[in-house]
């Protein structure tokens, strides 16, 4: 967090200010914007062409599940970043995949979808094996297969409010 310079960054979600070298907001790795144009990021290693849509509460959560590992619950209106860092709450899940970037890419979960984000990961991020640009959104479904590099498989479970209707993703290969 800052004083407040010109230049610095604002967390579109605890409206905290972040120097210009930050990307994502610490505390909830949420992407950074100019605080007067409201729009994101242009350029840097984080970047996003385009701003995700507006999170909807709900009930919904997404779990996605890692093969050969855990599994991470992303309850709807939460973003989330993927990847190896120690400083991250999913590092646990990729530590041991080294075709996994420090902070690979960003899960933002909405009611009916997830929104995907690589953060111009070395390795790529792919969803039904076709890859995905960098620093831009894609919608994720939960008949869709997400893939980080070239090995790391993730099903998407989306699970209802009442627990009742669950939708598990295709079975998918690398």
């Amino acid at each position: 967090m800052t004083d407040g310079s010109v230049d610095d960054l604002v967390c579109p979600v605890c409206r905290e200010l972040w120097p210009p070298d930050y990307w994502q907001c610490p505390n909830d790795a949420a992407n950074l914007v100019h605080p007067d144009s409201e729009s994101n990021i242009e350029g840097g290693p984080g970047a996003v062409a385009a701003s995700p849509q507006p999170l909807q509460p709900s009930a919904n959560a997404w779990q996605l599940s890692v093969q050969g590992g855990g599994t991470l619950l992303v309850p709807a209106g939460e973003t989330v970043v993927l990847g190896r860092s120690a400083d991250l709450a999913s590092s646990p899940l990729f530590a041991p995949f080294d075709a996994v970037s420090r902070f690979h890419c960003t899960v933002s979960a909405l009611a009916d979808r997830l929104q995907v984000c690589d953060a111009d990961s070395t390795n790529g991020t792919f969803v039904n094996n076709e890859r995905l640009a960098p620093n831009a959104l894609h919608d994720v479904g939960p008949d869709d297969v997400l893939r980080l590099g070239s090995k790391v498989v993730i099903s998407v479970l989306l699970i209802a409010d009442d627990d009742a209707r669950r939708q598990p993703a295709k079975e998918g290969s690398t």
